[in-house]
C-alpha cells in the first residue's frame, strides 16, 4: 500500500512540473476567452477514462496503456501552453494553476474510486492477499503429497493420509492405490482397515459384500468397539440381510450419538428397517409404549415461615438426578399462597429429550420459596428436599419447607 501510494505522488508531481510552470511565468495571465482551455481538461478526462476502461477490458496492454497517457499528458501541457500566444502581459493568473493543482489529484482519486480497486489498499486485503499466495491450495498440497510418496514409498503414514485426502475428495479409486500401499507398510491397523474398506465400498456404490468385507472383519477382530467400524458392520450385516445382526452393530452407536442430530436420525432409521425385517419392535414402538414417569409431590410450608414469606413470592418444585447432571428433569412453579398443594412431576416437563424422569432409577425433589422468583437459588430462600426417591414408587413424596438458605 506505502508503495502505492508513493507512486502516486510521483505521478501527480511530474503532472504538476508539466503543466504549472508556464503559469507562473512573470506577467503570464489568460484572456477570458481562453477559458476554453477547461475543454482541454475535459477532453483529457473523457481520454484518460476511455484508456483505463480500455485496460480493463484487455483492449490494451499495460505498455500501450502507459504509452497513450504519456501522450495525452504531452498533449495536456502542450495545449496549455500555446495559452501564451493569447496572454496579455499586463496581468497574471495564478488562479488558473491553484485549480489545477486542487482538481487534478481530486481527479486522479475520482476516477480510481470509480474503475480501480480501493479495499486493495487496506491491511486486512493484502494480509488476505499474503496468506493466500503463502497457503496452497487443498488440490496442490495433495499433489505434493503424491509426488512426495512417488519418491519415499516406504512412507505408511504419507499413504494412509493421501487415502483419507482422496477419500475426503470422493476420489475412491485413488483412495485405495493409497489405503493398498498403507496397508502394506502397516499391516492391520484398525483404523486403516475401516478407511480402506469405505473406499473400497463407496467405490462399489456403497457395497461392502466384495473385497471391502475381509477388511472389516478382520478390523472388528482387532477391535469391535471402533465407531466406524461397527457402522461398516452393521451396514454389511443389512445389505447380507443378516438383519438381526444391524442393532448389535448399531445400537451402541445411537446411544452415542445426539437425539434429532442427523447421524442419529439416520442410525435410528437404518436399525428401524432391520427391525421391522425380524419382526421385532421398531425403536419407534418402543418410545410409544414406554409408560411415561410421574412422580405426585405433596408440598406444604412450615409454620414458622408462613410471616416471613409474601403470598405472591414464587415456589419452585424440581426433580433432579440422584446420580447424574445437575440440569433439573422437570421443573414445576406456583405461588406461595397456593400452599398447600399437590403437582405432578413427569417426563413431559423435561427440559431435554435425553434428560427425563424415566431414564433415572433414583431422584431428588426439592421446593423452594423464591423471594426474587429467580430459579437460581440465593441467600434467605426457603426450602425444603426428598432425596433418593424412586421413580417407580407409586406413593406421593411429602416435601415440607422447614430450611432458610444461609
Amino acid at each position: 500500500m506505502i508503495v502505492f501510494l508513493f507512486v502516486v505522488v510521483i505521478m501527480i508531481v511530474i503532472a504538476f512540473v508539466l503543466i504549472l510552470p508556464p503559469l507562473f511565468r512573470k506577467n503570464f495571465t489568460i484572456e477570458t476567452d481562453s477559458i476554453q482551455d477547461d475543454t482541454n481538461l475535459s477532453i483529457c478526462r473523457e481520454r484518460l477514462r476511455d484508456l483505463k476502461n480500455d485496460l480493463k477490458a484487455h483492449r490494451i496492454d499495460q505498455q500501450q496503456f502507459e504509452q497513450a497517457r504519456s501522450e495525452l499528458e504531452q498533449n495536456l501541457a502542450q495545449a496549455m501552453s500555446e495559452v501564451q500566444n493569447r496572454v496579455d502581459p499586463k496581468r497574471n493568473s495564478p488562479w488558473l494553476a491553484m485549480l489545477i493543482m486542487i482538481t487534478l489529484p481530486l481527479l486522479a482519486i475520482g476516477i480510481y474510486l470509480k474503475t480501480g480497486m480501493p479495499q486493495a489498499l487496506t491491511p486486512e486485503f493484502e494480509k488476505k492477499l499474503v496468506e493466500q499466495q503463502e497457503m496452497p491450495d487443498v488440490e496442490t498440497m495433495i499433489n505434493a503429497l503424491a509426488d512426495r510418496l512417488k519418491e519415499s514409498p516406504e512412507d505408511g503414514e504419507g499413504w494412509a493420509m493421501l487415502g483419507r485426502s482422496y477419500l475426503a475428495m470422493n476420489r475412491f479409486k485413488e483412495a485405495q492405490d493409497a489405503f493398498k500401499q498403507a496397508h502394506q507398510l502397516l499391516g492391520d491397523d484398525v483404523a486403516l482397515l475401516a478407511d480402506y474398506a469405505d473406499a473400497i465400498g463407496r467405490g462399489h456404490v456403497s457395497d461392502l459384500t466384495g473385497e471391502a468385507k475381509p477388511l472389516i472383519e478382520r478390523a472388528l477382530e482387532l477391535d469391535p468397539n471402533h465407531p466406524k467400524t461397527r457402522w461398516l458392520a452393521g451396514m454389511l450385516a443389512f445389505q447380507e440381510q443378516e438383519f438381526e445382526k444391524v442393532p448389535d452393530y448399531l445400537q451402541p452407536l445411537l446411544e452415542q450419538t445426539e437425539p434429532g442430530s442427523e447421524i442419529h436420525e439416520g442410525l435410528k432409521s437404518l436399525i428401524n428397517k432391520a427391525l421391522s425385517q425380524t419382526g421385532k419392535p421398531t425403536i419407534a414402538d418402543k418410545e410409544k409404549r414406554q409408560p411415561v414417569v410421574a412422580i405426585n409431590v405433596k408440598v406444604s410450608l412450615s409454620d414458622q415461615f408462613k410471616n416471613k414469606v409474601d403470598p405472591e413470592n414464587t415456589v419452585f418444585i424440581f426433580a433432579k438426578a440422584a446420580q447424574g447432571p445437575p440440569m433439573p428433569l422437570a421443573v414445576a412453579r406456583l405461588k406461595v399462597k397456593d400452599l398447600p398443594t399437590t403437582v405432578t412431576l413427569d417426563d413431559n416437563m423435561a427440559m431435554r429429550p435425553d434428560l427425563k424422569i424415566s431414564g433415572q432409577k433414583h431422584v431428588n425433589i426439592s421446593a423452594r420459596v423464591s423471594k426474587s422468583g429467580n430459579a437460581i437459588a440465593e441467600s434467605g430462600d426457603f426450602q425444603g428436599v426428598a432425596t433418593d426417591i424412586k421413580t417407580v414408587s407409586s406413593g406421593p413424596v411429602n416435601i415440607l419447607i422447614d430450611q432458610q438458605i444461609p
